[in-house]
């Protein structure tokens, strides 16, 4: 019955909509029979995407996620671990992010986590550790994240190579979020102010010809 049940509850979460709230129900039904890893996993999985829907949000639902996740990784589930870390960047609690997807890291059987690296990275920029940041987003951009991510992982390396003062590693790091995401307001504005300040205006007005014909190239599609 657990199983089955379970397997319902998932795929109205995956369903999304009005359907994850359904979800939530049956999967807090069956938390007061079962002690299962899996199904309190589920359960917090369920609660953070029922979070999202609402409106006003209820940070009772983040609350009792957390507790769910945290549940799931004592009874055996190393992923509740990640969950619980993930939910605490969301909610702007870097330090205790960091902590906890730090442990979750040492638990990998590879290195091939992209999303582990890259919010110990962001987190670790929030808390102006800026070596720990670029170490871990390093990782995430090798690993090759999707697009719009891979772009904010180089435009955040940008910014702490900017305050190192490493003009090679800023340009570059700035013209890869660009050429990633021709649409990225900050990079295109960091990318073309520092290629001014270090002399480059002739790159400066080529950029902007380029984006200027992205821009209207995409009007016209739209």
């Amino acid at each position: 019955m657990l199983i089955l049940k379970r397997s319902i509850a998932v795929l109205e979460m995956r369903l999304g909509g009005e359907y994850i709230k359904d979800a939530v129900h049956e999967l807090e039904g069956l938390t007061k029979v079962f002690e299962d890893d899996l199904l309190y996993y589920d359960y917090a999985v369920a609660l953070v995407k029922y979070y999202d829907l609402r409106e006003p949000s209820d940070e009772r639902l983040q609350d009792k996620a957390m507790e769910f996740f945290k549940r799931s990784y004592e009874l055996g589930f190393n992923k509740g671990l990640h969950g619980a870390g993930l939910l605490h960047f969301e909610r702007g609690e870097y330090d205790k992010a960091i902590t906890l997807l730090k442990e979750y890291e040492g638990l990998l059987l590879d290195n091939t986590d992209v999303d582990v690296y890259g919010k110990l990275g962001l987190a670790c920029f929030e808390v102006d550790d800026s070596e720990c940041a670029l170490r871990y987003l390093e990782r995430a951009v090798y690993i090759e994240p999707s697009i719009d991510l891979k772009a904010r992982y180089h435009y955040t390396m940008g910014v702490i190579y900017l305050n190192f003062d490493e003009n090679e590693k800023v340009l570059e790091n700035f013209q890869a979020a660009v050429l990633l995401e021709p649409e990225f307001a900050d990079a295109i504005m960091e990318l073309s102010r520092n290629l001014v300040i270090m002399g480059h205006e002739t790159k400066a007005s080529v950029l902007k010809v380029f984006l200027t014909t992205q821009s209207q190239v995409n009007d016209a599609l739209e």
